[in-house]
């Protein structure tokens, strides 16, 4: 396996998950609004930087085989800069599940509100509906056409 070909795949995955946390951010500050067209534009650009981190993932398992920091014959330095590679997409990681149980709990607070909101407009018509009287309907026995 080619050592500064992994750096690179890391690189970029670190770079796309940089970009899927500012969309969290964007899409978390959009639930505020809120403003669900907002929201759901940011949730398919997150679906779409899934895809790709997924591809990327598969990609570095495909290249590295073994555990990549067991290799020897890597070069110290670049072996460090690994490393720090993978700590710090391991905050990112941390920093998105942070954002995403955010953003779960402030859609749940949503979906309560919205739910609130419905059973008083539904017990609104209900009341409304009892001081409607019986609607008169015209007895079946009677000529009603003279």
């Amino acid at each position: 396996m080619d050592p500064f070909r992994f750096h690179q795949y890391l690189t970029e995955k670190l770079r796309t998950l940089k970009e899927f946390l500012s969309i969290s951010e964007s899409m978390r500050a959009s639930l505020d609004l809120p403003d669900m067209g907002e929201v759901t534009r940011w949730m398919a650009k997150r679906q779409e930087l899934i895809g790709r981190i997924d591809r990327m993932d598969d990609e570095i398992r495909r290249i590295a085989g073994k555990p990549p920091l067991s290799g020897t014959e890597w070069p110290e330095r670049l072996r460090e800069e690994i490393l720090l590679l993978y700590r710090a997409i391991e905050e990112v990681l941390q920093t998105v599940k942070t954002f995403d149980e955010e953003c779960q709990k402030r859609i749940a607070a949503l979906r309560n509100e919205v739910k609130a909101e419905l059973q008083k407009a539904f017990q609104g018509m209900l009341t409304v509906r009892g001081y409607m009287g019986k609607a008169a309907h015209p007895s079946r026995f009677l000529d009603v056409r003279r």
